[in-house]
């Protein structure tokens, strides 16, 4: 289940901190955070319309954004929508969208956590 996934797989994080040091991955976290909640209200307002093809490939973009960065219950959440929209279970659709946000925002807050531990 989705909210049994951790919030930060940190090694995710570390991975990117060899990658490109801390300025790259401060980049990445601050389009994280611009384009995840613009994917997370892109989703919300879909999935109110009824506009499932919408919440579907947003919710795809999420789960590519989330796994690289190693938010692993966001990524697991919008995995499990992505779910439900191809299986047509609009009621699994309602029960998870709403808590997209909750989840977005504890993936922001422990990658900025951890991101401030990281060495320079």
């Amino acid at each position: 289940m989705w909210s049994d996934a951790p919030v930060l797989d940190p090694d995710a994080l570390a991975r990117l901190h060899r990658l490109g040091g801390a300025g790259f991955v401060a980049e990445l976290l601050r389009l994280f955070d611009e384009q995840g909640s613009a994917r997370v209200a892109a989703i919300t307002s879909a999935a109110a319309a009824g506009d499932l093809e919408t919440v579907r490939r947003s919710a795809h973009s999420l789960v590519s954004t989330a796994g690289n960065l190693g938010a692993r219950r966001l990524q697991a959440l919008a995995t499990a929508i992505e779910r439900a929209v191809a299986s047509h279970d609009t009621a699994a659709v309602s029960t998870l969208v709403p808590t997209l946000a909750p989840a977005l925002d504890a993936a922001r807050e422990a990658l900025t956590s951890r991101h401030a531990e990281s060495p320079s």
